[in-house]
């Protein structure tokens, strides 16, 4: 995990497609809003992280686990 690309901070090598949903999104009012984010991104092979805080991070391929 150390040397991980967290693809929320390093959108310039995001795909297209995965850039273009992320960008989308202004603001996660609720873990639903979060979950449906989510979603969307696992249909295309990605995934990320996120906590009680709500905050999405480590958005990653999920062949990376």
């Amino acid at each position: 995990m150390e040397n991980e690309i967290d693809y929320f901070e390093r959108y310039d090598l995001l795909p297209k497609n995965i850039y273009e949903i992320i960008n989308k999104v202004t603001e996660l009012k609720s873990y639903d809003d979060t979950k449906k984010l989510l979603s969307k991104v696992e249909k295309l092979g990605w995934t990320f992280d996120y906590y009680l805080d709500n905050i999405p991070r480590r958005l990653r391929p999920k062949y990376n686990n």
